[in-house]
């Protein structure tokens, strides 16, 4: 995509991509990485997945971190919600696994949850987001329960990953 084109193109620090926001602490060890890190955040079904897959493919530069399907295969939980039917991660033991492979850059990162990342981890952060009655469609394509996919919707509304 044209977006995912923009990024590969962005200098760690200094993206003029829309609807993007530059981080990381530029006296970190992390900030002096060759290529940048990105993190993509949002609510469940918005996309991320599909957009770092397009990014990642696009460029031998970036590699794509799936943060969920990490959390499930390396069981990086402690807890099942049975009513949510969903892991409850465990925050410590996302960031023991990810910051090694962080350190190198190169990586864009998809996960729905984003406020437990150490800021200087990524150089740019993007907030995808989707219509309301598209998300539901996703959603409910994905079998989730209707709890769950009234949650998701609620949190899009209320923009929660954007804050």
């Amino acid at each position: 995509s044209e977006l995912a084109s923009r990024l590969l193109t962005c200098s760690p620090g200094a993206c003029p991509c829309a609807r993007v926001s530059p981080l990381g602490a530029s006296g970190s060890a992390m900030a002096k990485r060759a290529n940048p890190n990105i993190l993509v955040t949002g609510t469940p079904g918005v996309g991320k997945t599909t957009f770092c897959e397009a990014v990642a493919q696009a460029s031998s530069r970036v590699a794509h971190i799936e943060v969920s399907k990490l959390v499930r295969e390396k069981k990086l939980y402690r807890e099942w919600d049975d009513e949510m039917d969903c892991s409850i991660f465990d925050e410590d033991m996302v960031c023991d696994e990810l910051e090694p492979r962080l350190q190198e850059g190169g990586c864009i990162v998809d996960f729905h949850s984003a406020g437990f990342f150490q800021d200087d981890w990524f150089d740019l952060v993007v907030v995808l987001r989707a219509e309301t009655h598209v998300l539901y469609d996703r959603l409910e394509r994905r079998h989730y329960p209707e709890a769950k996919i009234k949650n998701n919707v609620e949190a899009e509304i209320f923009q929660t990953c954007l804050e």
